[in-house]
């Protein structure tokens, strides 16, 4: 979980928890690469708005590095061409910020079926 802001980062977490998936957090996309990089995850969830490196450049690295896992990548300011530059990134998927367990849930099925 990719996030600036601790509280999304606290509320996204207890989520995850109530439906069973361990997570660790981090503030911005260099934390999430060496986190990415030096642990084993199924999934990552990036905000794209972050400081030091962007989502899209930690994606990208992730990617690069050949770190295999599923990613979602999620930005406030949505429109398609933000849907397309987070795809092109090498995300899986991704989403509008904030999201819902309603949106989110199906997303982490079909991840997981896929894992």
């Amino acid at each position: 979980m990719v996030d600036t802001d601790r509280s999304s980062q606290i509320a996204q977490s207890s989520f995850l928890r109530y439906y069973g998936v361990d997570s660790k957090t981090a503030s911005n996309g260099l934390s999430a690469f060496v986190l990415a990089s030096s642990s084993t995850f199924d999934l990552t969830i990036n905000d794209m708005d972050l400081p030091v490196m962007n989502g899209r450049e930690a994606i990208r690295y992730i990617r690069a590095r050949g770190i295999n896992c599923k990613i979602i990548g999620m930005a406030g300011c949505w429109c398609e061409m933000h849907e397309q530059a987070i795809l092109d990134a090498g995300a899986d998927k991704a989403i509008e910020k904030p999201y819902f367990p309603a949106t989110l849930l199906p997303i982490l099925r079909e991840l997981d079926d896929e894992l």
